[in-house]
């Protein structure tokens, strides 16, 4: 349990808390739903979403995957999207954003600042993919215009405060995860698999624990 909140203190606040207040906060105040109409070309033509989606996407991949699910399962319970267009943003919605992968994987874990750049490029790149081909593979002729069209202005105090309290508890319950899987790869370690067998749990159990994992003992490619 130690292990995973130091974990948490260290790495997981520091690179997630600023980026999930800054996206609660532009979704609570109606930013991202008034500047829609200006990605509508990129959402329709690239990604067959709504244009206030786009920048929901591009938060994801600068922010890390528990911004672009948070974000996700919100423009979904305001009725901004379908269901199956929520379900193929999760698809490419669920990277780790750059202060994650480079300065924690790469700096810290593999001691290559430009490591972490390439593995984060890498991950860019087939996230744009996977988006473009969600279109073709996933699609099921669902309208892709602005389901919500109502536009309110909203409180700037109020979504200041909204959104504090929704990535506080957003970033709390990442940690929570964490610290439960920190505590179940300590069960691993205790159950006596052999090397590779034991290696191989760690590094799938959780993508935190598992990067520092894979830094100890694999190249890079692995990660």
């Amino acid at each position: 349990v130690t292990d995973g909140i130091e974990l948490c203190l260290s790495t997981l606040i520091p690179s997630v808390f600023p980026f999930m207040f800054l996206s609660c906060f532009l979704l609570e105040s109606g930013i991202i739903r008034r500047t829609g109409k200006v990605y509508n070309f990129i959402g329709t033509h690239f990604f067959g979403l709504p244009g206030y989606c786009v920048p929901v996407i591009f938060f994801s991949m600068i922010a890390g995957l528990p911004v672009g699910a948070r974000l996700t399962e919100e423009l979904y319970c305001k009725d901004m999207i379908t269901k199956l267009q929520g379900q193929r943003m999760l698809f490419f919605c669920m990277n780790p954003g750059p202060a994650f992968v480079i300065n924690v994987v790469g700096d810290k874990m593999l001691g290559s600042s430009e490591l972490g750049v390439i593995i984060y490029l890498s991950l860019i790149v087939s996230s744009f993919l996977v988006g473009v081909l969600s279109v073709y593979v996933w699609s099921d002729g669902e309208k892709t215009e602005n389901v919500c069209t109502v536009s309110t202005k909203a409180d700037i105090a109020l979504s200041v405060v909204r959104a504090v309290t929704q990535s506080s508890r957003n970033v709390f319950s990442i940690c929570a995860w964490v610290v439960l899987f920190s505590c179940f790869i300590e069960l691993i370690k205790v159950l006596g698999f052999s090397g590779n067998t034991e290696n191989f749990l760690l590094a799938i159990t959780e993508v935190t624990n598992g990067c520092k994992r894979c830094a100890e003992i694999y190249p890079a490619p692995i990660i």
